[in-house]
């Protein structure tokens, strides 16, 4: 039996749809990566007692997490269109966004982070 023109218009939003998903969920999650990579792998951020990678706060539609990693569960709920917020809070985090730039340059890459994501949604879609 074969599908009818409107299920097979549906099956096609369907696939485009998880796949606007995916790319939203994984430039955002590599944003923050990107901002998080300490200098010995060749990012920006100053890492010498953790505490600045620790204090990561990200919001989104998950709610707010605080660690190092608290962007992963942010990126995992979220949808497109979706805002998500994130910001470091040590007392010393501008000082350390001043001399690196670490924020900023994460920040700056987000076209090109979009655009990469685009690229294997895009090789992957049959």
């Amino acid at each position: 039996m074969t599908k009818s023109f409107a299920n097979q218009i549906d099956a096609i939003f369907d696939k485009y749809d998880r796949q606007l998903e995916r790319i939203a969920k994984t430039a955002t999650r590599e944003v923050f990566e990107e901002a998080q990579k300490p200098r010995s792998r060749g990012g920006r951020m100053p890492v010498e007692s953790g505490k600045l990678r620790e204090s990561l706060t990200v919001k989104g539609r998950a709610g707010r997490f605080t660690g190092a990693t608290s962007y992963r569960a942010v990126a995992a709920m979220m949808q497109p269109g979706d805002v998500v917020v994130g910001g470091w809070s040590t007392g010393y985090e501008r000082l350390a966004e001043y001399r690196a730039g670490f924020r900023e340059a994460a920040a700056t890459s987000w076209p090109q982070i979009v655009a990469r994501s685009i690229a294997r949604a895009k090789a992957t879609v049959r």
